[in-house]
């Protein structure tokens, strides 16, 4: 993460455009969010709590290696200068920083301010305490969000792996959306299933059932439920919303075979996953 944070700050500082720094910071902060994502999902992490607690400590690492190489560099930066070099000859970046530390550089910073356009005045003080705030906000909800994400997915405690093994994705067209809500208050798999044999001619509509189940056996097996909406605006383009209706249901050994019985009458291909020998 501090390599990622090294190259953001390069971008960022080298970009004069304020759009597109915008864009950097949305891009690093879903870079880390995949990175974090990444490093749980290989340590196994399923608690909602500890996920979150290491994606925002690792967030603020790279936060803090972004604003540490702006330290670095701008201080040599300043060493360098003709100025400098003509009041203090041989004056080194080392030589700066051993008097002034992060925090007081960035405090000198804020005072400086960024020049944006070189017509107006530049963004000072409280504008740039706020902006590194906000910077910092948007990389630690993204990395966060997508740790808490990660502890949400099915797990088989038998394997010790991810039941993520997709079995099964159907699309059931012109569902009857009225019977969303009789989906959501379903209280067995039989009315899950059952809401698919209702039909309307409305082909924007339709019901995803998604099985997964662990890579290496045929237990933690979980059924999801969305619907995909499309609508049109004025000009006709189409516009797909996907709402999820029920999520990771716990499936049973007679359960998968109901799916499976279900899927068989839309000629659905059920996948098996590669058992223990």
């Amino acid at each position: 993460m501090c390599l990622a944070g090294w190259v953001y700050q390069a971008l960022v500082g080298w970009i004069t455009f304020i759009f597109v720094k915008a864009l950097i910071t949305v891009g690093f902060a879903m870079l880390l969010a995949a990175m974090a994502r990444l490093m749980l999902g290989q340590a196994k992490c399923r608690n909602r709590g500890v996920a979150i607690l290491n994606a925002g400590l690792a967030a603020l690492i790279a936060i803090g290696a972004t604003h540490y190489y702006a330290y670095v560099w701008g201080t040599d930066e300043y060493a360098a200068s003709a100025e400098v070099q003509a009041e203090s000859p041989g004056m080194t970046g080392s030589n700066v920083r051993t008097s002034n530390g992060p925090w007081r550089y960035m405090q000198g910073r804020a005072e400086i301010g960024w020049q944006i356009d070189g017509d107006k005045s530049p963004i000072t003080g409280f504008a740039v305490w706020a902006i590194w705030v906000i910077e910092a906000g948007i990389i630690l909800v993204a990395v966060q969000a997508g740790a808490s994400s990660l502890t949400g997915n099915p797990y088989c405690e038998a394997c010790d792996n991810w039941a993520d093994f997709r079995m099964l994705k159907l699309k059931v067209t012109n569902a009857e959306m009225g019977s969303i809500e009789l989906i959501c208050m379903a209280t067995s798999l039989d009315d899950v299933l059952g809401i698919a044999k209702n039909y309307t001619a409305n082909k924007d509509n339709t019901f995803v059932y998604a099985m997964t189940c662990c890579h290496q056996c045929s237990n933690a097996a979980h059924l999801t439920v969305k619907t995909e909406t499309i609508t049109r605006d004025s000009r006709g383009t189409e516009n797909t919303k996907t709402t999820t209706l029920l999520n990771n249901i716990v499936l049973d050994a007679g359960n998968v075979e109901q799916v499976k019985m279900f899927a068989h009458r839309f000629n659905a291909t059920v996948a098996a996953p590669v058992m223990n020998a």
